[in-house]
């Protein structure tokens, strides 16, 4: 299913330090799929997404276009989620950067288990209620982790966020039926992801092995099996951003077009 919203580049100035640059969000073309049981994932008119229902046997996919056409050193990124439980523990989400160079620029990508994004090249975030494929503290199946996965693997993961300011969580359960808020950066040049939910940090300059700059563009993926959990995301925004001179010159030409605008 495709997704036909757009948003337009809005240009609101620029410096060598702070430039300007498209962004991913809710309103770029995206293609909708549905893996599993009905409903399928969706968008609302004020970009609001709802990757799954509080109905079981869901796999649903996001996958929006390709935003900015090469290779940037660093990407920032932002989003509000909520995840509102039904009965039993079960099962997340994921968030990430699919390389173009398998997923193509457009369309769809194959699909992968929502809350493990274990797919070659691929670098994501997941918000994992369950245990599936991994559970790095060994505490069982009762999670509620944020893990880093890159190129078919687990980097690394809080594996339970419900622990308290350094005892090894950050002291809230992501399923907890309250809006969180994301904010995170990726230093592709690198190779370090930072990640943090309501201010408080889950990843600080993480190392990723192996990772170098690769074109991408921001794939989403959630399941639900158990506890039946509705995911909602709000204010997604992957901001792509060039090299100093390159950002200087995206100013300049962002100036270029206001002024062509306003004669």
């Amino acid at each position: 299913m495709k997704n036909t919203l757009f948003t337009g580049l809005a240009v609101t100035g620029f410096s060598i330090m702070a430039p300007a640059f498209a962004a991913t969000t809710a309103f770029t073309s995206s293609t909708l799929t549905r893996g599993g049981d009905l409903p399928g994932p969706s968008i609302d008119g004020a970009g609001k997404i709802t990757i799954t229902t509080a109905s079981n046997g869901q796999n649903n996919q996001i996958a929006f276009d390709r935003s900015d056409a090469g290779v940037f050193p660093v990407s920032t990124f932002a989003f509000n989620f909520k995840v509102t439980p039904g009965v039993g523990t079960a099962d997340g989400f994921s968030v990430g950067y699919y390389p173009t160079s398998t997923g193509g620029t457009t369309g769809a990508v194959p699909l992968y288990i929502g809350e493990e994004p274990n797919a070659p090249g691929f670098l994501a975030f997941a918000f994992d209620t369950w245990n599936n494929e991994s559970d790095p503290g060994a505490d069982g199946g009762d999670l509620s982790q944020v893990a880093l996965h890159y190129n078919g693997g687990l980097v690394t993961a809080m594996d339970d966020t419900r622990l308290p300011l350094g005892g090894g969580g950050i002291g809230l359960a992501i399923d907890n039926g309250t809006e969180h808020s994301v904010l995170g950066s990726v230093n592709f040049a690198a190779g370090t992801l930072s990640l943090s939910i309501n201010g408080l940090s889950v990843f600080d300059n993480v190392a990723v092995p192996g990772l170098t700059p690769f074109e991408s563009r921001v794939v989403m993926s959630g399941r639900t099996g158990g506890e039946n959990q509705l995911v909602e995301i709000s204010g997604l925004n992957v901001a792509f951003v060039p090299e100093p001179m390159s950002a200087l010159l995206a100013g300049l030409g962002g100036l270029v077009m206001v002024f062509r605008r306003r004669r």
